[in-house]
C-alpha cells in the first residue's frame, strides 16, 4: 500500500502521521444525514482539531480526541462515529478516520463539509463563537 505524508501543517492534531489511499472508499456522511444523526442521538460526533478550536466552535454535541491513543480509549469499535474538522480540505478528518478504520472501527464515516457547510446550513454551532464568516 503506497503511504503518502501530509506535509502541510494547518489542521488539527493528526496531520503528521502518514496517510493511506484509503480516502477514494472512505464512508462520507452528508449533512442532512448528519443532522438526523445528532437528533435521534445515534452518533458520536468526533471533532478532530485542538484544544483552542474545539472551545472556539464545533458542532453540538460534539467531542473532541486530542490524539490517536485518546479516540482508542474514549471510543469503542461498535460505536456509530462521524469524525469532521474545519472544512472539505482539511486533513485531519481522513487521518483519524483512516486511522480508526485501520483499527478495527467498522462504523466510522466523515462528515466532508465539517463545520464551514454545518454554517452554511444555518444549523446552530457551540463555543465561544457561534457563526462563522
Amino acid at each position: 500500500m503506497k503511504q503518502t505524508t501530509l506535509k502541510t501543517l494547518t489542521c488539527g492534531n493528526y496531520i503528521s502521521r502518514p496517510m493511506s489511499n484509503k480516502g477514494i472508499g472512505m464512508k462520507l456522511i452528508s449533512r442532512e444525514a448528519l443532522k438526523q444523526a445528532i437528533d435521534k442521538n445515534s452518533v458520536k460526533l468526533i471533532f478532530v482539531q485542538g484544544d483552542w478550536q474545539y472551545r472556539t466552535v464545533h458542532i453540538p454535541g460534539s467531542i473532541n480526541i486530542h490524539s490517536e491513543e485518546e479516540a482508542l480509549r474514549m471510543l469503542k469499535p461498535s460505536d456509530n462515529i462521524v469524525v469532521y474538522c474545519a472544512n472539505d480540505i482539511c486533513p485531519t478528518s481522513i487521518s483519524i478516520y483512516n486511522f480508526l478504520v485501520d483499527h478495527g472501527y467498522k462504523n466510522v464515516r466523515r462528515y466532508a463539509g465539517g463545520l464551514t457547510d454545518w454554517n452554511q446550513a444555518g444549523y446552530p454551532l457551540e463555543g465561544e463563537i457561534t457563526t462563522l464568516h
